[in-house]
């Protein structure tokens, strides 16, 4: 009678889920941490007023937070060892990408991750299992979605963009007055130190 009991759970249980990865992570990136410093990557999640609204929100955010944090993870550890199977973490990402449409988005970042880190001797071919997993499966599914509804995108992504289109990208992007840059110019003014702390960790190769 109540499904949105349900999703609230499930949201929390995922919300729960990428607190507890964001945990593995910091410890997988820097190695063993002071007590004292260990839980700041987890509190700044927590602490973070999108990912707390959003969690209890009912909606997949929860799920992609989890998803995508789980994939950096997985990443990390089959860059770490080369005897680990190279397409978890793509297998993940597709995934995310079936979660939300803009997920693809973060396999070309983990894409460029993966070549800028220092790699194993085959890296090559580990790279090249790496993109066959992720263009296989979110490729067959693509190709599913246009069959079944006739079009490449779900419909959420068409009510949310109405008359947009990639091809004008440019001109949104320039335009004072465009939603979206407006609303990335407001993520970066109520987030500047988290930002600035990311900035600072890229300065350090070590730490790409």
């Amino acid at each position: 009678d109540h499904p949105e009991w349900l999703l609230k759970s499930a949201g929390l249980l995922f919300g729960a889920a990428t607190i507890g990865v964001t945990i593995l992570m910091a410890r997988r990136a820097y190695g063993p941490t002071l007590p004292q410093t260990s839980w700041v990557a987890p509190l700044l999640v927590a602490a973070s007023t999108p990912f707390a609204f959003w969690t209890v929100a009912g909606l997949e955010n929860p799920l992609f937070a989890f998803l995508l944090v789980l994939a950096a993870l997985l990443q990390l550890e089959e860059l770490a060892d080369a005897r680990r199977w190279p397409g978890w973490s793509a297998l993940v990402l597709v995934m995310l990408a079936l979660t939300r449409p803009e997920g693809v988005a973060f396999a070309a970042a983990f894409l460029v991750h993966r070549c800028i880190v220092r790699p194993p001797a085959d890296a090559a071919r580990r790279t090249a299992i790496w993109m066959t997993v992720f263009i296989a499966c979110t490729g067959l599914f693509a190709l599913w979605r246009y069959w079944y509804f006739a079009a490449w995108l779900p419909n959420t992504f068409q009510a949310k963009v109405v008359d947009r289109h990639l091809t004008n990208l440019a001109a949104y992007a320039t335009a004072v007055a465009d939603p979206g840059r407006q609303y990335l110019a407001g993520f970066i003014s109520h987030v500047p130190v988290l930002l600035a702390l990311a900035a600072i960790g890229l300065t350090d190769p070590r730490r790409w």
